[in-house]
């Protein structure tokens, strides 16, 4: 998956595996935040982003209560594992991968729903 590949490069500490959990947890933490509106243009134009949803969904990522409670982005990586100093490079190389490839509007609005 090109986008792992792009994360994995952004951020060389990272493992393969928590690339992509730190992925999806965003991705699942922004489904929930964002109008379904921005979401679905996230969705459209970042490709492998509905399996980074259901890797986020099998491991219970975001939890309701990070939903909930508005807990960031760094917060719901440190529960996946990914240390804070990690997921803060994460959440920007995402933000950039989303930026590339839909309107820069929409991944500002990424960035501020993961971003809380």
């Amino acid at each position: 998956m090109q986008l792992v590949s792009e994360l994995t490069n952004a951020v060389p500490q990272l493992t393969q595996t928590q690339t992509i959990t730190g992925a999806a947890a965003l991705l699942g933490l922004a489904k929930a935040r964002l109008p379904d509106s921005q979401f679905s243009s996230i969705a459209a134009g970042l490709p492998g982003s509905q399996a980074l949803l259901t890797v986020a969904q099998q491991a219970g990522l975001p939890s309701s209560t990070d939903v909930s409670s508005g807990a960031s982005g760094a917060a719901v990586l440190s529960k996946a594992g990914i240390p804070t100093n990690l997921g803060e490079q994460l959440i920007p190389a995402l933000g950039s991968a989303i930026s590339s490839r839909v309107n820069p509007q929409i991944a500002n609005a990424f960035l501020t729903a993961v971003s809380r």
